[in-house]
């Protein structure tokens, strides 16, 4: 009975993991965009597949060690998308254990918000590109 169970105790887990570094990354990335003029540019993080693993880099060193937290705990890949305009921010990705999606967003106008999703939003996705009219969040 115990080994039956253990499968979805670990995705609950990752999933709890993820979530916390998602709850992590919000604050952190209010404390980067107030040292940098209200600017979230430093949030964002190339995520490149290296050998068989999605490796973050090129973004602030405690978000790079956040999201690859993400990136390790999640089943989906994660998506940080950054405003062109750099107001304001989103970061989704599919929990392991639930297979909802997770999305915590900020932005000088936007407000923060961190919640959960059966399906991608829509207002977090690179098509159609909310990058360029400046209106990447959760909704």
């Amino acid at each position: 009975i115990v080994l039956v169970q253990v499968p979805g105790a670990v995705g609950k887990a990752k999933d709890s993991r993820a979530i916390s570094a998602f709850s992590q990354m919000r604050t952190q990335s209010i404390v980067i965009a107030s040292i940098n003029d209200q600017s979230y540019l430093k949030v964002k993080c190339a995520i490149a597949v290296v050998g068989s693993k999605r490796v973050c880099s090129d973004c602030d060193e405690s978000i790079k060690v956040l999201c690859q937290d993400i990136e390790d705990n999640t089943k989906a890949d994660l998506s940080i998308l950054v405003n062109t305009d750099n107001s304001g921010y989103c970061a989704v990705a599919q929990l392991d254990g639930t297979g909802k999606y997770f999305c915590v967003d900020g932005g000088v106008s936007s407000g923060l918000r961190a919640k959960e999703y059966d399906v991608l939003p829509v207002t977090c996705q690179a098509t159609p590109d909310c990058r360029t009219a400046n209106t990447c969040r959760c909704e």
